[in-house]
């Protein structure tokens, strides 16, 4: 196992400590590394989510940055942050 494989399947094995968390997940459509099933997989893993999909590649801050910033404004308000 490469490097990359341990520590990610360590952040997997770790991410139900995580599951009653409020979580926002930007996902930009025209991601070539991260698509629908790796999409299906955060939200299971994350069932108090909210979605967005933006019209944006793999970098999205950098496609869809003032987009992704509204939503996190919005999303951090509803959640008393703000």
């Amino acid at each position: 196992m490469i490097k990359a494989e341990k520590f990610e399947a360590a952040v997997e094995a770790g991410l139900s400590r995580l599951a009653d968390k409020p979580v926002l997940l930007l996902w930009g459509d025209r991601d070539v590394a991260f698509q629908t099933p790796e999409l299906d997989r955060f939200k299971a893993y994350f069932p108090n989510h909210r979605h967005h999909s933006l019209n944006a590649s793999h970098f999205w801050q950098d496609d869809a940055g003032e987009k992704a910033s509204a939503h996190v404004i919005d999303w951090a308000e509803g959640n008393g942050w703000v």
